[in-house]
């Protein structure tokens, strides 16, 4: 049952997904920051808030990009209408093992070091907090030596699932969208513990520059 519901929804989420993306006006940020990191033989992790994905996912369909979904049924729903954009999915277990984890995170890093990118909701599940990077996300970047790239997304005209714990943003018809891409954010190979929370927050605060700077765009 819980299959058959994960297809059905995922359906829909995908029909809805493409329906509205495929109206909006879409403008670009520094977008030649991905194609020079690429001709230099780099993949990229890419870093955005949880609840500005709707765009973003639309506009990195049918590229070399993975995702790392929770294995919970809404994880599951994600799945199927991700993989009609052709994502690559390597589930991660919400409520796995310390081992299963382990084995999920090192299954990403064969995906990404095969050459695809990564996109992360760096405040979403497991243990979501609205707008809050857990340090975790460092650990893609840190482990390949490929850089994060900070994801600022702004939605003109939208509606807001405010009761949602990420208040998921969708754009309406023919709004003015603006995905704008942050610099390079390196995590060093060697980053001690003890620094691993102010490079997080780092990250966050430029997480926050990138999206006022898509505000600004339009």
């Amino acid at each position: 049952m819980q299959k058959l519901t994960a297809e059905v929804v995922g359906f829909f989420l995908w029909l809805l997904n493409i329906s509205l993306n495929s109206t909006i006006r879409l403008k670009i940020v520094n977008g030649e920051i991905i194609n020079k990191s690429h001709r230099q033989g780099k993949q990229l992790v890419f870093a955005a808030w949880h609840g500005q994905s709707f765009p973003a996912i639309y506009y990195f369909r049918h590229t070399k990009m993975c995702i790392m979904p929770i294995t919970s049924l809404r994880g599951k729903i994600l799945v199927n209408y991700a993989k009609k954009y052709g994502y690559q999915i390597v589930p991660y277990p919400e409520f796995g093992t310390p081992g299963e984890r382990i084995e999920s995170a090192q299954r990403m890093l064969n995906t990404i070091r095969k050459g695809f990118d990564l996109a992360l909701a760096v405040d979403g599940p497991p243990k979501p907090a609205y707008h809050k990077i857990k340090p975790g996300v460092l650990y893609f970047s840190q482990k390949t030596g490929y850089p994060l790239i900070p994801v600022g997304i702004y939605m003109k005209k939208k509606i807001a699932l405010f009761w949602r714990w990420d208040k998921y943003e969708i754009p309406l018809p023919f709004s003015d969208v603006v995905i704008a891409f942050g610099e390079p954010f390196e995590v060093p190979a060697d980053l001690e513990v003890a620094k691993l929370e102010e490079k997080t927050k780092e990250l966050e605060k430029m997480l926050y520059r990138i999206g006022d700077i898509a505000k600004q765009a339009l």
